[in-house]
């Protein structure tokens, strides 16, 4: 199934079954960085490399297809994100999901773009999607149900505009896409692609056994996408970690232009 009909069928099925509304947000990374659920976490990461023997000899292309989680792999990817977006700027939306009942806003995908954001270029003009569910608005409204309403905010209601935010307007697409229900996401149906699963987080506080056959619930979908772009190029523009991070005095690190201490 190519992208584009999966796009074509999520907008279809988005009519037929209301559930909200998809939209694009214009703001500056600073006005959003105040709702974000994660404190930056540089610094943290820096840390945990350099108390690894050896350091400086680690390959960006050893983990290219590793573990998302660990450090080296955050440090060499949140590295080829800042020459990206030093050099063209930021070429794809920014991925925002109301954490219900905690007033904040998640990141998925996106994460280590607004790490770079919000570190490094603050006052950015960006684009966000965003769901705006129609559920959360009825049952668990706070100062976040309409945060973008502020902004200037476009809906997306087609496959068409929606590729045009990635720049792209041909059938086979250089991201993935796909959609679920977001009941299926938090149920764990094993049939769930496993790149929509982080949704589950935005939602784990509410009970959704209390809204059985609520047609807003039912309806409820959650539409995203994954690239491999940056990993691709960990890979093949290899660097070592000690040319990125490099020791300036005891304690002290150059990374991405600032100076970071470990202490």
């Amino acid at each position: 199934m190519t992208n584009r009909t999966v796009l074509d069928d999520f907008f279809k099925l988005s009519k037929e079954k209301p559930w909200g509304q998809l939209v694009s947000v214009k703001c500056k990374v600073s006005d959003i960085s105040k709702w974000r659920d994660q404190e930056p976490i540089i610094t943290d990461k820096m840390r945990e490399v350099v108390n690894t023997p050896g350091w400086q000899d680690l390959q960006s292309e050893d983990f290219s297809l590793g573990n998302s989680g660990r450090p080296p792999f955050f440090m060499f990817k949140v590295n080829k994100v800042y020459e990206s977006i030093s050099k063209v700027g930021v070429k794809t939306p920014v991925h925002l999901h109301h954490v219900a009942k905690r007033d904040e806003l998640s990141v998925h995908p996106s994460n280590n773009k607004i790490e770079v954001l919000a570190e490094f270029f603050p006052e950015m003009e960006i684009t966000c999607l965003y769901h705006d569910y129609d559920f959360l608005s009825k049952y668990y409204p706070d100062e976040l149900t309409g945060w973008y309403k502020q902004f200037d905010w476009t809906p997306i209601t087609s496959a068409d505009q929606y590729l045009e935010l990635f720049g792209l307007d041909h059938e086979e697409t250089e991201i993935e896409i796909g959609f679920d229900h977001v009941a299926n996401i938090i149920n764990n149906n094993d049939k769930v692609w496993g790149k929509v699963k982080p949704r589950k987080r935005d939602w784990n506080r509410i009970d959704i056994s209390k809204h059985a056959d609520d047609e807003l619930l039912e309806n409820s979908l959650f539409l995203t996408v994954s690239d491999r772009f940056h990993r691709f190029k960990m890979a093949v523009e290899n660097v070592a970690m000690g040319d990125i991070l490099k020791e300036t005095s005891p304690g002290n690190y150059k990374y991405c232009g600032r100076v970071y201490n470990d202490s």
